[in-house]
């Protein structure tokens, strides 16, 4: 079961804000007829979207890299806990028994997968 490592909450369900945005730039003129008049002369698209996965009990933001992790998080397959939490060897952590391949850490939160699902 996946658990919030900043309150502990048991987490079945994310609700993820996605955040879309472009850029379009115009050229506002005054036309031969007087009036103001608007030409769109670039638009740009997104390259990336913007993801905030905020955990339903305590709200905090769960900080994942990608959808991957949202579904691997909620599969179970990646854990999160406060780095003080565990006991850290290298790029491994020992957790209830366990070894388990640190993935990467944000402000003090590791994300980490079970060692065996990498053999």
């Amino acid at each position: 079961m996946a658990k919030c490592p900043f309150c502990g909450a048991e987490i079945r369900e994310l609700v993820v804000d996605v955040c879309s945005c472009h850029t379009i730039t115009y050229s506002y003129f005054l036309s031969d007829r007087g009036r103001i008049e608007r030409e769109e002369i670039d638009r740009e698209e997104p390259d990336a979207l913007l993801e905030c996965a905020c955990c339903p009990e305590c709200g905090e933001d769960l900080r994942f890299d990608s959808e991957d992790e949202i579904e691997a998080f909620l599969r179970g397959e990646i854990i999160l806990a406060h780095k003080n939490d565990v006991e850290v060897h290298g790029s491994f952590v020992i957790y209830e028994g366990r070894k388990y391949k640190i993935l990467h850490e944000v402000d003090e939160i590791l994300y980490y997968l079970d060692a065996g699902w990498l053999e």
